[in-house]
Protein backbone atom coordinates (compact mmCIF):
# COMPACT_ATOMS: atom_id res chain seq x y z
CA UNK A 1 0.00 0.00 0.00
CA UNK A 2 1.31 3.47 -0.91
CA UNK A 3 2.76 5.51 2.19
CA UNK A 4 -0.32 7.84 3.53
CA UNK A 5 1.65 10.00 4.80
CA UNK A 6 4.94 10.11 6.23
CA UNK A 7 4.32 11.37 9.77
CA UNK A 8 2.19 8.24 10.88
CA UNK A 9 4.09 5.18 11.87
CA UNK A 10 4.93 3.11 8.61
CA UNK A 11 4.32 0.11 10.93
CA UNK A 12 1.19 0.34 11.90
CA UNK A 13 -2.41 0.33 9.40
CA UNK A 14 -4.14 4.05 9.17
CA UNK A 15 -7.17 3.31 11.41
CA UNK A 16 -10.31 4.08 9.77
CA UNK A 17 -13.61 4.47 11.43
CA UNK A 18 -16.52 3.90 9.18
CA UNK A 19 -19.81 5.06 10.35
CA UNK A 20 -22.61 3.67 7.98
CA UNK A 21 -26.50 3.23 8.10
CA UNK A 22 -26.54 0.20 6.82
CA UNK A 23 -25.07 -3.10 7.60
CA UNK A 24 -24.84 -3.72 3.55
CA UNK A 25 -23.06 -0.61 3.60
CA UNK A 26 -20.70 -1.19 6.66
CA UNK A 27 -19.93 -4.59 5.11
CA UNK A 28 -18.68 -3.10 1.50
CA UNK A 29 -16.62 -0.06 3.07
CA UNK A 30 -14.84 -2.47 5.72
CA UNK A 31 -14.35 -5.41 2.87
CA UNK A 32 -12.67 -2.40 0.34
CA UNK A 33 -10.49 -0.67 3.24
CA UNK A 34 -9.63 -3.71 4.65
CA UNK A 35 -8.34 -5.10 1.00
CA UNK A 36 -6.75 -2.21 0.74
CA UNK A 37 -4.38 -2.29 4.43
CA UNK A 38 -6.39 -0.16 6.62
CA UNK A 39 -7.04 -1.18 10.11
CA UNK A 40 -11.12 -0.80 9.97
CA UNK A 41 -12.98 0.73 13.55
CA UNK A 42 -16.57 0.39 13.23
CA UNK A 43 -19.16 3.41 14.82
CA UNK A 44 -22.07 1.00 14.64
CA UNK A 45 -26.07 2.22 12.99
CA UNK A 46 -26.58 4.44 16.42
CA UNK A 47 -26.75 7.46 13.99
CA UNK A 48 -24.09 10.33 13.15
CA UNK A 49 -25.07 12.43 16.91
CA UNK A 50 -24.37 9.37 18.75
CA UNK A 51 -20.94 8.38 16.78
CA UNK A 52 -19.22 10.96 18.21
CA UNK A 53 -18.54 9.33 21.41
CA UNK A 54 -17.20 6.38 19.12
CA UNK A 55 -14.52 8.57 17.57
CA UNK A 56 -13.64 9.77 21.04
CA UNK A 57 -13.11 5.88 21.99
CA UNK A 58 -11.53 4.72 19.56
CA UNK A 59 -9.86 7.42 17.89
CA UNK A 60 -8.96 6.98 14.22
CA UNK A 61 -7.40 8.49 12.03
CA UNK A 62 -9.62 9.32 9.29
CA UNK A 63 -13.77 8.81 9.87
CA UNK A 64 -15.32 7.65 6.66
CA UNK A 65 -18.97 8.35 6.73
CA UNK A 66 -21.93 6.91 4.05
CA UNK A 67 -23.69 9.96 4.56
CA UNK A 68 -26.40 9.33 1.80
CA UNK A 69 -27.77 13.11 1.70
CA UNK A 70 -25.08 15.69 2.35
CA UNK A 71 -27.70 18.14 3.09
CA UNK A 72 -28.07 16.79 6.54
CA UNK A 73 -27.01 20.22 8.74
CA UNK A 74 -25.27 17.98 11.78
CA UNK A 75 -23.65 15.59 9.77
CA UNK A 76 -20.31 18.31 8.93
CA UNK A 77 -20.66 19.89 12.73
CA UNK A 78 -21.04 16.96 14.79
CA UNK A 79 -17.62 15.59 14.49
CA UNK A 80 -14.08 16.20 16.34
CA UNK A 81 -11.44 17.49 13.76
CA UNK A 82 -10.36 14.67 12.49
CA UNK A 83 -10.11 14.14 8.34
CA UNK A 84 -13.06 12.76 7.07
CA UNK A 85 -14.52 11.24 3.98
CA UNK A 86 -18.03 11.58 3.43
CA UNK A 87 -19.64 9.14 0.92
CA UNK A 88 -22.83 10.53 -0.61
CA UNK A 89 -25.62 11.14 -3.71
CA UNK A 90 -25.76 15.11 -2.84
CA UNK A 91 -23.32 18.09 -3.27
CA UNK A 92 -22.34 19.47 -0.49
CA UNK A 93 -23.01 23.19 -0.03
CA UNK A 94 -19.39 25.47 0.09
CA UNK A 95 -19.87 26.45 3.59
CA UNK A 96 -19.94 22.81 4.48
CA UNK A 97 -16.37 22.32 2.51
CA UNK A 98 -15.04 25.26 3.58
CA UNK A 99 -16.16 25.60 7.12
CA UNK A 100 -13.87 23.89 10.04
CA UNK A 101 -10.56 22.99 10.84
CA UNK A 102 -10.51 19.40 9.63
CA UNK A 103 -10.15 18.65 6.09
CA UNK A 104 -12.86 16.71 4.23
CA UNK A 105 -13.26 14.88 0.94
CA UNK A 106 -16.94 14.66 -0.67
CA UNK A 107 -17.36 11.21 -3.20
CA UNK A 108 -20.36 9.81 -4.14
CA UNK A 109 -21.70 6.67 -2.46
CA UNK A 110 -21.02 4.74 -5.44
CA UNK A 111 -17.09 5.90 -5.89
CA UNK A 112 -14.48 3.24 -7.15
CA UNK A 113 -12.19 1.78 -4.02
CA UNK A 114 -9.30 3.82 -5.76
CA UNK A 115 -10.81 7.42 -5.44
CA UNK A 116 -11.78 6.03 -1.91
CA UNK A 117 -8.26 4.98 -0.92
CA UNK A 118 -6.70 8.65 -3.14
CA UNK A 119 -9.55 10.77 -1.32
CA UNK A 120 -7.76 9.24 2.34
CA UNK A 121 -4.20 10.20 0.86
CA UNK A 122 -6.00 13.53 0.42
CA UNK A 123 -7.63 14.29 3.57
CA UNK A 124 -4.31 13.28 5.65
CA UNK A 125 -2.28 15.52 3.28
CA UNK A 126 -5.10 18.39 5.21
CA UNK A 127 -6.75 18.39 1.98
CA UNK A 128 -10.30 19.39 1.30
CA UNK A 129 -11.92 17.61 -2.31
CA UNK A 130 -15.09 17.09 -3.92
CA UNK A 131 -15.97 14.83 -6.32
CA UNK A 132 -16.63 16.45 -9.77
CA UNK A 133 -19.37 13.67 -10.37
CA UNK A 134 -21.11 15.09 -7.56
CA UNK A 135 -21.62 18.80 -9.45
CA UNK A 136 -19.42 20.82 -7.02
CA UNK A 137 -15.56 22.18 -7.83
CA UNK A 138 -12.67 20.83 -5.67
CA UNK A 139 -11.90 23.26 -3.11
CA UNK A 140 -8.53 23.77 -2.00
CA UNK A 141 -7.81 23.78 1.49
CA UNK A 142 -4.95 26.90 3.03
CA UNK A 143 -4.69 30.33 3.66
CA UNK A 144 -4.80 31.30 0.04
CA UNK A 145 -8.25 29.84 -1.39
CA UNK A 146 -7.77 30.44 -5.14
CA UNK A 147 -9.78 28.64 -7.13
CA UNK A 148 -8.74 26.66 -10.42
CA UNK A 149 -10.59 27.44 -13.76
CA UNK A 150 -10.56 23.41 -13.87
CA UNK A 151 -10.12 21.62 -10.28
CA UNK A 152 -7.70 18.62 -9.88
CA UNK A 153 -9.18 15.58 -9.74
CA UNK A 154 -8.65 12.97 -6.43
CA UNK A 155 -6.08 11.21 -8.45
CA UNK A 156 -3.93 14.46 -9.44
CA UNK A 157 -4.40 15.44 -6.23
CA UNK A 158 -1.96 11.83 -5.15
CA UNK A 159 0.19 12.46 -8.07
CA UNK A 160 1.27 15.68 -7.05
CA UNK A 161 1.40 14.78 -3.20
CA UNK A 162 4.22 12.09 -5.09
CA UNK A 163 6.07 15.13 -6.81
CA UNK A 164 6.39 17.30 -3.65
CA UNK A 165 7.86 13.91 -1.81
CA UNK A 166 10.05 13.74 -5.12
CA UNK A 167 9.00 10.84 -6.79
CA UNK A 168 9.68 9.82 -10.05
CA UNK A 169 7.52 8.86 -12.71
CA UNK A 170 8.49 5.15 -11.75
CA UNK A 171 8.27 5.19 -8.15
CA UNK A 172 4.71 7.34 -8.47
CA UNK A 173 3.44 4.47 -10.95
CA UNK A 174 5.08 1.64 -8.26
CA UNK A 175 3.01 3.26 -5.24
CA UNK A 176 -0.18 3.92 -7.25
CA UNK A 177 -0.36 0.72 -9.17
CA UNK A 178 -0.65 2.79 -12.50
CA UNK A 179 1.17 2.11 -15.54
CA UNK A 180 4.03 5.52 -16.22
CA UNK A 181 1.78 6.73 -19.42
CA UNK A 182 -0.85 7.42 -17.09
CA UNK A 183 1.37 8.99 -14.15
CA UNK A 184 2.75 11.47 -17.70
CA UNK A 185 -0.76 12.16 -18.51
CA UNK A 186 -1.34 12.90 -14.84
CA UNK A 187 1.62 15.20 -14.37
CA UNK A 188 0.75 16.84 -17.91
CA UNK A 189 -2.72 17.22 -16.77
CA UNK A 190 -1.44 18.90 -13.38
CA UNK A 191 1.33 21.17 -15.22
CA UNK A 192 -1.55 22.96 -17.34
CA UNK A 193 -3.97 23.29 -14.61
CA UNK A 194 -1.59 24.81 -12.33
CA UNK A 195 -0.54 26.58 -15.59
CA UNK A 196 3.02 25.82 -14.27
CA UNK A 197 6.13 25.03 -16.36
CA UNK A 198 7.47 22.12 -14.43
CA UNK A 199 7.32 19.95 -11.77
CA UNK A 200 9.08 22.13 -9.02
CA UNK A 201 7.08 25.25 -10.14
CA UNK A 202 3.44 23.05 -10.15
CA UNK A 203 4.46 21.59 -6.47
CA UNK A 204 5.20 25.10 -5.71
CA UNK A 205 1.80 26.32 -6.68
CA UNK A 206 0.12 23.77 -5.21
CA UNK A 207 1.72 24.69 -2.00
CA UNK A 208 0.79 28.35 -2.48
CA UNK A 209 -2.71 27.20 -2.81
CA UNK A 210 -2.79 25.64 -0.27
CA UNK A 211 -3.23 21.67 -2.49
CA UNK A 212 -0.32 20.28 -0.84
CA UNK A 213 1.47 20.89 3.14
CA UNK A 214 5.65 20.99 2.17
Amino acid sequence: MADLDQSIDANHALRVLVIAQSPVAELGLTAMLEKAGFLVLLGGEQGFSDSVSEIDTTVPDVVVIDARDSSDPEQPDNFPDRPTIFLTDTAPNGEDVTSGERPTAWLRRDARPGDVVAALHAVIAGLNVVDPALGEREVASGDGQDELTSPLTVREVEVLIALADGLTNKAIAFDLKISEHTVKYHVGSILTKLEAASRTEAVSIGARLGLIAL
